[in-house]
């Protein structure tokens, strides 16, 4: 009876060491107590006869491994390991026992009472402080005192054992034996009840950790859409303006009364030179005005522009793509220049050619930031003015014409090269 006891508590830790690493397969009550029955009964009428030591390892590896697989989501090859450190574990500590055991004058009987126990408390030990390992993140402040807990009652169950064992063989008599088994069952029942209540508190713990970050992510999201439904209302609201402005300008331009839509745009513009310069670049009217507007901000922060252009008046390509393909590209090379421009030199080279009917743009700047690519290919700078959102526009428009894109970033520098087709 006290082995099939010892056994119980054996297999009750193993399955409490596998709880700790793999997640437990979905099994009605019943079906998980039958497998467990007959794995005992497999290790106490079976493997308890084979008395070969090596075999008798290899053969309780294989009913762990076998036990595992069949209770919980894992790998053969991860309950073949983690089954091998556990009987590997639990041979050594029964070894180790023997061992003191023997140095200390005990009989065999002795190991049979005592020893079992003692081996049993160990394992259990052991399992709760890698629990305690594994928890330690939902503790904090008290990991050492548990552990320090720990340590006392181990030292305590020993203690308690031996004097249950010294009791057992003081006297034969079955009041005394009746009192150490009584010793002994009590011991195991408060060891099994400390380590459920430490780990029923480790679960509440990582429960409550897990609400109190959900709240903060609930009480982030709750401001990001705050702040989105108020960026979106005001951009709602500059889109209608917007649309009033062009039919403003559209009337103007309708009765060829020029003066009032120059007027009326310098209302709209803070810096009422903004865009004007005396350079002219090339003979398409939008490009020009694009790479024209940036001679002022050159000027300003002291950056090398250098423009190479050859294209006609007039290209076979949407003047809304094209302004939005090259405005954006000016934007961000400025915007990377400016960014840096008191700390380093900084250069912005713009290349437009037309050959064949098809455009080659190549927008080459200073670049003393990280550009990094996302998963979805996709651009996110680090410089802190938070720019470089146009690289998803000109992306989109290159793939409307069928064209290319390559986006480099070698030694300092940005280079964005774009060729399109009509």
């Amino acid at each position: 009876m006290f082995i099939i006891f010892i056994y119980i508590l054996y297999y009750w830790i193993i399955i409490k060491y596998f709880d700790l690493f793999f997640k437990k397969k979905y099994l009605r009550f019943y079906q998980k107590y039958i497998l467990l029955f007959f794995a005992l009964n497999l290790q106490i009428f079976c493997l308890s006869q084979i008395m070969k030591p090596i075999l008798l390892f290899l053969c309780n590896n294989l009913l762990l491994t076998s036990l595992c697989l069949l209770l919980y989501h894992v790998s053969y090859k991860q309950s073949m390991i983690f089954s091998l450190l556990g009987c590997s574990t639990a041979m050594f500590m029964e070894i180790g026992v023997a061992i003191m055991l023997n140095l200390n004058n005990y009989s065999s009987k002795a190991y049979t009472f005592a020893g079992n126990i003692i081996s049993k408390i160990v394992l259990l030990t052991i399992i709760h402080l890698l629990s305690l390992c594994k928890n330690r993140q939902f503790y904090t402040t008290i990991t050492r005192r548990l552990f320090f807990l720990l340590v006392i009652n181990f030292m305590s169950c020993i203690f308690i054992a031996h004097f249950a064992y010294i009791l057992y063989q003081s006297e034969s008599t079955i009041q005394n034996r009746t009192i150490s088994i009584i010793i002994i069952l009590a011991l195991i029942v408060l060891n099994i009840a400390y380590y459920i209540i430490e780990d029923r508190l480790s679960y509440a713990s990582l429960i409550l950790i897990q609400n109190l970050r959900l709240v903060k992510q609930l009480d982030y999201y709750k401001t990001a859409n705050t702040v989105i439904n108020a960026k979106d209302k005001a951009l709602a609201k500059e889109r209608h303006n917007l649309k009033n402005q062009l039919l403003a300008i559209r009337a103007y331009a309708i009765q060829n009364n020029n003066s009032q839509i120059i007027e009326f745009i310098n209302t709209l513009l803070s810096d009422k030179s903004y865009g004007i310069s005396k350079n002219t670049y090339c003979d398409n009217l939008l490009i020009d005005t694009l790479l024209s507007a940036k001679d002022k901000i050159a000027k300003k922060y002291n950056i090398e522009y250098v423009i190479d252009i050859d294209v006609p008046p007039v290209l076979p390509f949407d003047n809304i793509n094209l302004c939005n393909l090259i405005g954006n590209a000016l934007d961000n090379c400025f915007d990377a220049c400016i960014q840096d421009y008191q700390m380093h030199k900084v250069y912005v080279h713009v290349t437009i050619k037309h050959n064949s009917d098809c455009l080659y743009c190549s927008f080459k700047n200073s670049c003393f930031h990280n550009v990094n690519k996302t998963k979805k290919a996709h651009f996110i700078s680090t410089k802190s003015s938070k720019h470089g959102y146009g690289l998803s526009s000109i992306k989109e428009i290159v793939s409307f014409y069928n064209g290319i894109i390559d986006i480099q970033q070698p030694n300092n520098s940005f280079t964005l090269k774009t060729m399109i087709y009509p």
